[in-house]
């Protein structure tokens, strides 16, 4: 019996759920995109840089070092978004972080009736952007350094015998 033919179906079939959840990675340009209006809500990942409100709210912008007078603002209301989620305070650094989260539009209004908030990314947890670690260049240079000296004072010799 050839089951070839089931083991590809069964794959591919997981293959399609699997990437049907798989996170989206997002850029700001393409929020402005109209063909995203209807995947509301999605889980993404985006880089961005973030900032705090006066009003202590967070805000993921592409810019980076804005003024505090540019933060939250409507004139800046579609090239930020206001996060919610588990983000420490020690990640507002200089540095572009990257956040996944749950997008969602809710469009929000002052009382003056301008718009103030147009995305929000809820449950937003900061993704490890660890740089390579300095002690493991260090190490492989030691290593090669340690090898090298061996082999220079014969005590290990590369060659076959």
């Amino acid at each position: 019996m050839n089951t070839t033919w089931l083991k590809s179906g069964i794959v591919g079939i997981w293959l399609l759920l699997v990437s049907a959840h798989a996170p989206l990675f997002l850029t700001f340009d393409s929020l402005e995109q109209s063909s995203l209006e209807q995947e509301f809500p999605r889980v993404i990942h985006m880089r961005g840089f973030l900032y705090q409100t006066p009003s202590q709210s967070l805000v993921l912008a592409a810019q980076p070092d804005l003024k505090s007078c540019c933060i939250g603002t409507s004139s800046k209301v579609s090239e930020q978004i206001f996060v919610k989620g588990e983000i420490a305070k020690e990640a507002l650094t200089h540095r572009a972080v990257t956040v996944q989260g749950v997008l969602k539009r809710e469009p929000l209004f002052d009382a003056r009736g301008e718009l103030v908030q147009l995305y929000v990314l809820e449950q937003a947890i900061l993704l490890s952007s660890k740089p390579f670690p300095l002690w493991t260049i260090v190490g492989v240079v030691l290593i090669l350094a340690l090898l090298g000296w061996l082999r220079y004072s014969g005590i290990f010799c590369f060659s076959k015998k």
